[in-house]
């Protein structure tokens, strides 16, 4: 829990959704190294690993490239190995089975409608947003 409020929340809720399950978090306190070193670990020493979540929190040049790498060689060394990726949507992946988040780009953009609108409930979320991506 050491790196902020909001990962706190997210062990929290992690724990009571995998309670039925063996789960083990790891806090790599947004350190590249450390979350590297987790994703080689829990894919090499721990065969009874049969799922892992990830997020990749990094920006390209700075940290991406090393966790898509510790990825690809986890799944290239146990290819039946499912991923999830949880949280940043910035990261792309098509060897990881899914995504588990919300969308930075979305919400963005609810956010900017909400400033231009005179439609109350749209802001409060009571009427469906309907923005167009172009």
């Amino acid at each position: 829990y050491d790196d902020s409020a909001y990962w706190a929340l997210w062990r929290n809720a992690s724990e009571i959704g995998a309670q039925d399950f063996e789960f083990d978090y790891i806090n790599s306190a947004y350190d590249v190294a450390s979350h590297v070193t987790a994703i080689k670990t829990a894919c090499t020493e721990y065969p009874q690993v049969s799922a892992v979540i990830v997020t990749n929190p990094f920006d390209k040049g700075s940290g991406y490239e090393a966790v898509d790498d510790a990825i690809n060689d986890c799944l290239n060394f146990r290819p039946s190995l499912p991923f999830v990726t949880a949280n940043t949507d910035n990261y792309h992946n098509a060897r990881v089975v899914s995504f588990s988040g919300s969308s930075n780009d979305a919400l963005g953009r609810s956010c900017a409608y909400a400033m231009f609108t005179r439609n109350l409930a749209m802001v409060q979320g009571t009427e469906a947003l309907e923005v167009d991506a172009a």
